[in-house]
């Protein structure tokens, strides 16, 4: 038996709670071939019976048995996988689909199938006269055509049982027959099921009749019996919709909502647009953006900075803040006078006043092309040659020796205008408008041989200029500050010059002596050099006590520990390593003269074991290894003070070293008297520093290493003449980027509505669709693939879109902003982050848009959505 009905009972309830019984207790068989009609009047239960075996809707209660297998347990998946495999549908109204041809129709229930037997098609479109039609659209058949399309479709998967809903309900009595031959052809191999109001075509054609009346079956008349004994078993064949087939699909349906897919679209781009941007300020790589800007000035230094307040609970190691290195060459990696091109001086002393340089003090002095009024400052370069850290040509000679600079010709241009002050005329208190020298031209400048005097850090000889290009702004001479008569490019020209001034054109070059030269206290190249004391009276190490110079132990040494030489890199709180040269006597018995009178006579074996040798036996007379001692700690300069801030007793010695022939410092004499962290931090006293150094940088890669390395806000960080603009930028990205972000998420909740909403629509304006789809077999799966399409298309549409847009929106806002208002940086920078949030949210939200919209259509009942309820 190919299906058996046993007490079928079907009931709906109306929208005001009302039950209709369609089918009351309906029980038949169905043999495996034959035409059976069902015929009833309008409402009396046919079509829900014929539903009810397609699996197109679900009974109450009974069970409907195929091929020996019960239904009861049946869940929609199993319904589709059912009518995929067993059942092929001929409906009244055709319900083929308009968007495809007469090819595509009949083969779309083959790939539900997962069959690749499309040469059949071919013989099947012979066998019903349609192959000349092959690649028609729909709404170009005839009424009979159409209907023959679908009993095409329907037999194409060689189901083994048709369902015609009144199949000639729409034709003409000559079609009419045409259709019934082919059934009635079709019904010697398979069931065929009519539901129909025509009792001649049924006593005609039918092998059985069974009417049905008010949901029961009135009478059943069978003809001919072509009864035959089932060996099938039930099996299925679970439908997948091609993922090309859905596309194609999903693509259709927004064909037929323009207008509402333009503004969907619109909405998802300005949602997009605005998260991308808050996330591009979010992102805004300041070391980047700073760099690009200082590549494109053809600026030459980044000063890197330490600024740091220690007090008594804090010290950083000198060799913890060693900078890290920049580049291949290394050329941060040693922060020493003799190897290290540039150094800038410590801050107190590394501006010379322009005041006492160039005599301009007031306002009233200033030009577009002076812009300097008050107190302006140059900062001191120091290097061995100036050649390798500029490009411009050199007219001069570098300085050699330590009283000789070399300027830009920007400075030689307001020494020209202003004059500078001759050195020895204020020796000679030789006062007033004759102290000044106005030189006629650049030769006269550098050929002068006169001492300039520079303010409170030195005098010294200008030998040479760099020659920069100031072409484009000697329009700017002699132009007062009056608004009235100044162009905006004028202006434009003037701020221009002004950064250039401050990061170029007022470096000072000198050589590596200079520093010698300048009357200052102190000079630190990067850690500081601080001011505390260590006085010890417990050992007669010095006739008032022992200074000593502390260096935390943060690196392995070697030193000698009155028997053996050891390494270590650690001390206990109470341990210490000290220098043996400021032992009493030590300098006084000439121990280098020694040492070497040593050296040469024992010529030809190993220096270092005879430096160590030499040492053991030149301290052995002071008993000061594994002594304990008592350290007083004074906050001033003077150590002879009665009253110590603080004492720490306990000390104790564990070992010697000697900075005369020491590997463990960088510099032989360097006297290193080694503790531990610990109590270093308890003895150190308040210091507030500020030091730094320039260095030389061409490429926009290393400026952007240094400024990222050395971050602002740190202990030691990167500063250039443009780093307060960034940081006053970043403070406004920080504001812009909320507000662009709670812009974003006002849009994106209204994209996230409407897309939700179209596909409701779509759903609803394709439901018919749907339910022909769900009719050949089709799983919810295969059409939420359709429907996902549909939204994955809006937001491919949209990403694309958006992504243009916001390049060219951030171009714009770049243009306006750096050209239009002045901002210096690239607030804006595009990267591929940007383009993935794109297509990210818009994926995500599209799958949020979509869950309610597909969990309808997973719960939709293929006869519903036929019938379009």
């Amino acid at each position: 038996m190919m299906i058996e009905l046993k007490n079928i009972y079907k009931a709906y309830k109306s929208r005001k709670g009302n039950n209709t019984v369609a089918l009351k207790d309906v029980s038949l068989k169905f043999e495996e071939t034959g035409m059976t009609f069902i015929l009833g009047k309008s409402g009396s239960g046919k079509s829900t019976l014929l539903n009810i075996i397609g699996g197109l809707d679900k009974y109450d209660s009974g069970d409907m048995i195929i091929l020996g297998k019960s239904s009861k347990d049946f869940k929609q998946a199993d319904f589709d996988s059912y009518r995929n495999t067993y059942i092929g549908f001929i409906f009244q109204e055709f319900n083929i689909l308009e968007d495809y041809d007469v090819y595509q129709n009949i083969v779309l229930a083959l790939q539900l199938q997962q069959k690749n037997t499309h040469n059949k098609i071919d013989e099947l479109l012979n066998k019903l006269e349609l192959n000349s039609l092959k690649h028609r659209k729909v709404n170009e058949l005839s009424g009979g055509q159409k209907q023959r399309v679908a009993i095409a479709r329907a037999l194409i998967k060689n189901p083994k049982i048709i369902l015609a809903d009144e199949p000639t309900g729409n034709l003409d009595s000559s079609t009419s027959k045409q259709v019934m031959d082919l059934l009635k052809e079709i019904s010697k191999e398979k069931l065929v099921i009519i539901v129909s109001h025509d009792k001649e075509s049924a006593s005609i054609y039918g092998d059985r009749v069974i009417e049905i009346v008010d949901g029961k079956v009135e009478s059943d008349i069978v003809k001919r019996s072509k009864q035959k004994e089932t060996t099938d078993s039930y099996k299925i064949i679970k439908s997948k919709l091609p993922w090309k087939e859905s596309f194609k699909l999903g693509l259709g349906s927004l064909k037929t909502k323009k207008i509402k897919l333009f503004f969907t679209i619109f909405l998802t781009i300005f949602t997009l647009l605005f998260l991308s941007l808050s996330d591009t300020l979010a992102s805004f790589d300041n070391e980047t953006s700073h760099a690009k800007l200082l590549t494109s000035r053809q600026e030459q230094f980044v000063q890197i900075e330490k600024y740091k307040l220690y007090n008594n609970a804090e010290y950083v190691d000198k060799d913890k803040l060693a900078l890290k290195e920049i580049d291949s060459k290394n050329i941060l990696s040693k922060l020493n006078r003799d190897t290290y091109p540039i150094y800038q001086i410590q801050e107190d002393y590394n501006h010379m006043s322009v005041i006492d340089l160039f005599n301009i003090s007031t306002d009233k002095d200033s030009t577009l092309y002076t812009p300097l009024s008050g107190s302006a400052a140059a900062d001191i370069v120091v290097t061995d040659d100036v050649n390798k850290i500029i490009k411009e040509p050199v007219i001069g000679k570098k300085p050699t020796a330590n009283n000789e600079i070399v300027i830009s010709n920007y400075i030689a241009d307001l020494i020209i205008d202003k004059g500078i002050t001759v050195y020895e005329n204020i020796v000679n208190n030789e006062f007033g408008v004759s102290n000044l020298f106005k030189p006629k031209n650049y030769e006269e400048l550098i050929n002068s041989n006169h001492t300039f005097y520079f303010g409170s850090v030195g005098k010294a000889k200008i030998v040479g200029l760099v020659n920069y290009d100031l072409s484009k702004y000697q329009c700017l001479k002699g132009k007062k500050y009056d608004a009235d008569n100044i162009s905006e490019e004028e202006v434009k020209l003037s701020r221009e010059l002004t950064r250039e001034i401050q990061n170029i054109y007022n470096k000072i070059y000198v050589n590596n002596d200079f520093i010698s030269n300048l009357k200052v206290k102190d000079i630190s190249f990067l850690y500081p050099n601080n001011t505390y004391n260590l006085i010890s009276d417990e050992i007669n190490l010095q006739q008032n006590g022992y200074h000593i110079s502390p260096t935390i132990l943060s690196k392995e040494i070697e030193y000698y520990n009155g028997t053996n030489w050891v390494k270590t890199n650690h001390l206990a709180k109470n341990e210490a390593i000290l220098d043996a040269s400021q032992l009493v006597d030590f300098d006084s018995r000439n121990y280098i003269e020694e040492l070497e009178k040593y050296l040469n006579k024992h010529e030809g074996e190993s220096r270092e074991l005879l430096e160590k040798k030499f040492f053991t036996n030149y301290v052995k007379d002071y008993k000061v290894f594994s002594k304990n001692i008592a350290l007083k700690i004074y906050e001033g300069r003077s150590y002879n003070q009665k009253n110590p801030d603080r004492v720490f007793d306990n000390i104790k010695i564990i070992g010697l070293v000697d900075s005369n022939s020491n590997d463990n410092s960088n510099d032989k004499g360097n006297k290193s008297n080694y503790f531990s962290t610990e109590l270093v931090n308890d003895y150190k006293i308040n210091a507030l520093q500020k030091t730094g150094v320039l260095v030389p940088v061409v490429k926009e890669k290393d400026f952007k290493n240094i400024l990222r390395d050395f971050p602002c806000n740190n202990e030691i960080s990167a500063k250039t003449t443009y780093s307060d603009e960034v940081e006053l930028l970043i403070k406004i990205i920080d504001i812009f980027k909320n507000i662009a972000f709670y812009v974003s998420l006002v849009f994106l909740v209204f994209t996230i509505f409407l897309i939700s909403n179209f596909i409701f629509t779509s759903i609803h304006y394709r439901k018919k669709e749907i339910g022909v789809l769900r009719a050949l077999g089709a799983r919810s799966l295969d059409i939420i693939k359709i429907f996902l399409w549909e939204g994955f298309i809006i937001a491919l549409i949209s990403g694309i879109i958006s992504s243009i847009v916001l390049v060219i929106c951030s171009n714009n806002l770049n243009y306006v902003l750096m050209k239009e208002i002045g901002l210096l940086l690239t607030p804006l920078i595009i990267s591929i982050r940007q383009f993935g949030l794109i297509f990210l949210v818009v994926i995500l939200v599209v799958l949020i848009s979509s869950v309610i919209p597909l969990l309808k259509i997973s719960k939709m009942k293929p006869i519903d959505a036929i019938l379009n309820k």
